[in-house]
Order: structure tokens, then sequence, then C-alpha cells
């Protein structure tokens, strides 16, 4: 089962923090604690519930970003696993030929590279797109063509940085295009799921999703 990379980072921390249920480490692994693995240079944190067995692991490089995630039922057998894999065998994009625009958020730049005549959009808009994140050197932390399913939100609602938003609203329905995101708008110093920290973000979007 293909589940989006960003359902993986807004579950993955509400089931290390719930309280309805007590999680259970192997050997003695305590909330929050994280293996290091010399061997392979890969911080290792397993996790799991003692009631009904689904036990998970995730695997982080040395900068703290996820580098992998699955999930595995009482028999052993993975019921998930996240893109971040495939995402590293995508090969990676040229990205200086971009052109791109200031926006009035300081920082936020952006793009257009299929243009359109359609509304532009603004706060309360739902909006479904596809779109690929990658970093500055071209290579993908995020991919909703993976996946087969187009993204759908709503501009202002919760889930994503207020400046994804507000680089959504530089563009009109049927548009192509692309938005970066510094650190300072994006995930700052911290490392978040597969995003180092310190990263410069660019979004390949695709608007024209009926």
């Amino acid at each position: 089962m293909n589940i989006p990379l960003f359902i993986v980072i807004l579950l993955a921390p509400l089931f290390l923090m719930s309280q309805s249920t007590k999680t259970f480490y192997e050997d003695g692994i305590k909330r929050g604690d994280s293996v290091f693995d010399a061997s392979n240079s890969l911080a290792v944190l397993k996790y799991y519930h003692k009631n009904g067995g689904l036990q998970f692991e995730a695997f982080y490089d040395s900068s703290g970003a996820l580098n992998d995630f699955y999930a595995l039922d009482e028999k052993g057998d993975t019921t998930f696993q996240s893109q971040i894999p495939l995402l590293k065998k995508q090969q990676k994009k040229d990205l200086n030929h971009i052109q791109w625009r200031e926006t009035d958020f300081f920082g936020l730049f952006y793009a257009i590279e299929h243009a359109s005549s359609g509304e532009v959009y603004q706060d309360g808009d739902n909006v479904k797109l596809h779109y690929i994140g990658y970093f500055l050197d071209g290579s993908q932390f995020d991919n909703s063509y993976l996946t087969g399913k187009a993204l759908a939100l709503e501009i202002g609602g919760d889930g994503f940085l207020s400046s994804f938003y507000e680089g959504l609203k530089k563009f009109r329905i049927g548009e192509k295009g692309y938005l970066k995101i510094p650190p300072e708008l994006g995930y700052g110093a911290i490392p978040y799921a597969n995003i180092p920290p310190n990263s410069t973000l660019i979004y390949y979007l695709d608007l024209t999703v009926k």
C-alpha cells in the first residue's frame, strides 16, 4: 500500500505521542531514546505496541533526518513502507534554469513554467495538485506522482507550512511552476522527517489536476 510521505509525517509523531495505549520498546529502550548503529551510520529507533503487536521501525541519518520508516504486523510482515528509498533512486533534476520571482513574503520565491488565465488562488480555496519536493541539488524528498494520488488541501488550513500556502497564492488555477522555500520559512535548524536541518525546499507544483 502506497501512502504519501506527508501522511507518514503527520501520523508518526501522533503515534509516538499517543497516551491511549502504552508503548513498549525492545531491549529496554525508553521513549525518545535512539540506538546508533556504527556499521551503517544510522540511528535506529524501534517501537511497538504490545496490544495488537504492530511494530514500527524508523531509521535516521547522522543529521537526524529520516532515512526510512516501516511497519510490521505481529507475523513480521511489512504493512507499510515509506517512499524514501524510492525517492533516492529518482534521477536528480537540474534546477539552475528556473527564473525566480520574489514574493512579498520575505525570502519566498516562485516561478511560473506553464501560465494559465484561471483565477488566482486565495485563502480558503480548495486546491488539488500534484507536486515534487526537491533539495537544491535536485534530489527528491517527496513526490505525489509516485503514489498516483493528487494532494487535496485548503489554502490557510492546517498541516502545511504557511510559506507553502503563501506561495500557492501566486499561482492561478491550471498553472505549473516552482516554489522555493528557504530554511527560515521551512523547518529551520530542526530535522523534519527525511528533510535535514537548514534545508532549502523547492516544490514543483502541477495545478492542472481536475
